[in-house]
């Protein structure tokens, strides 16, 4: 879990990686994780979930998009 500051934009591009959806699955359910999202609502005036797959080479990684991103607000 990476969580940055602010950018000039007032976005936040905290990022979160698991080794598989059952590992985010389990995630999500710690206390720590359940209390950061039931503040998001109330610290961002909107938030945008995207989903890639990452993919590791000998010399490269590789990112790709998941179709369907969810925004909240």
């Amino acid at each position: 879990y990476w969580y940055g500051t602010l950018n000039e934009r007032r976005e936040c591009l905290a990022t979160c990686i698991w080794r598989s959806r059952e590992d985010a699955l389990e995630a999500i359910k710690l206390p720590k994780h359940m209390i950061a999202a039931k503040l998001a609502h109330q610290m961002y005036d909107f938030y945008e979930l995207e989903k890639y797959w990452l993919f590791f080479s000998s010399s490269q990684i590789y990112f790709q998009k998941i179709h369907g991103a969810t925004k909240l607000y």
